[in-house]
């Protein structure tokens, strides 16, 4: 049969059955160790799901703005050179001698931009018969006057075939320069205000992350001891004030161990928990007050025993710990036996 006294974690975390719940409560009318240590177990409990539940810092939005401030935006590019698409040189004319022609500028390299161009005349085939000066190029801005010299002539206008004048058929490559729009501007300043804003939320939340994790793992570990079969308990009285207690499970091979009512030490001093087995004393671990209790309560110590390891204590150490005791225990008990 299940030692009763064990029961306490489980029923305290309601890991028990409904007989086994009204047991536990039976008992409990008579025995005031184990009411006092589910009580302690559980507001031990609820701290954790308190840690868990940690609000955000108040100077977030204040850090956030500060960091937007100092990041230095990159000037976008006011102008772009945009080539002229293939067969655009040749348009047809539209009423008013204007028309809006659109370019395109290649995939990733820029917007589109439309503006009002002056139609271009097409080129016109040589009438049979004909003067060749007033070929093709016949029409253009120079006509037939000097320039018309029949096939290939030279003048401003005289386009004859091969001619170089506006209507010669070899085709031009137009540029266009046009101002980056002010949406896009402001859509780079935007980018770049909320690139810094990620990062800087992007490292409060990963620290954020990281004390979430622990207490999860420290909540599950505590449950995981707790709620063993083999769980036993002893509670022991600390000799410089305060009380122990010790929760052990050999089939889990976990130690919790936490403390209440223990005095609070001066700069340069911690309580350093130690496990001792026939080669001696090994740290357990360092005691870190509760910030949330007001009766002295430790955080839970998680340990792992060895095998031969048979008892447990505690001494006052320099800050940060030592290797070996250098005090003299203020406790020493022995491990709950299974």
């Amino acid at each position: 049969m299940t030692d009763i006294h064990t029961l306490s974690g489980a029923y305290a975390l309601h890991a028990l059955t409904g007989s086994e719940v009204t047991r536990f409560e039976q008992h409990t009318d008579g025995c005031d160790e184990c009411a006092h240590e589910v009580r302690a177990l559980r507001e031990t409990a609820a701290r954790l799901a308190l840690a868990v539940a940690e609000p955000p810092p108040a100077a977030l939005r204040g850090r956030v703005l500060a960091a937007v401030k100092h990041v230095r935006q990159a000037a976008p590019d006011p102008t772009r050179v945009l080539p002229f698409p293939d067969g655009a040189g040749r348009t047809q004319a539209s009423p008013g001698g204007q028309e809006t022609v659109r370019f395109q500028a290649p995939p990733g390299e820029g917007e589109t931009v439309r503006f009002q161009a002056r139609a271009i005349p097409l080129p016109q085939p040589p009438v049979p018969g004909a003067d060749p000066g007033a070929g093709p190029g016949g029409a253009g801005p120079g006509g037939a006057g000097p320039g018309g010299a029949g096939p290939g002539g030279a003048g401003p206008g005289g386009a004859g075939p091969g001619g170089a004048g506006p209507g010669g058929a070899g085709g031009d490559v137009v540029e266009m320069r046009g101002r980056t729009p002010w949406r896009t501007r402001l859509a780079l300043s935007l980018t770049a205000a909320a690139a810094a804003a990620a990062v800087t939320l992007g490292v409060i939340a990963y620290d954020t992350r990281g004390e979430l994790d622990r207490s999860l793992t420290a909540q599950r570990e505590l449950v995981s001891v707790l709620a063993a079969p083999d769980a036993r308990t002893v509670r022991r009285p600390v000799t410089s004030g305060g009380t122990a207690t010790v929760v052990y499970s050999r089939d889990r091979g976990r130690l919790v161990f936490t403390s209440s009512g223990l005095p609070e030490l001066g700069d340069g001093r911690v309580y350093e928990l130690w496990l001792m087995g026939p080669d001696g004393p090994r740290p357990a671990g360092l005691l870190t007050r509760d910030g949330g209790g007001t009766d002295g309560t430790t955080v839970p110590v998680f340990a792992r025993p060895l095998g031969d390891d048979r008892h447990i204590g505690l001494t006052v150490e320099p800050a940060g710990g030592s290797s070996r005791p250098t005090t003299t225990p203020i406790l020493f008990a022995e491990l709950p036996q299974a």
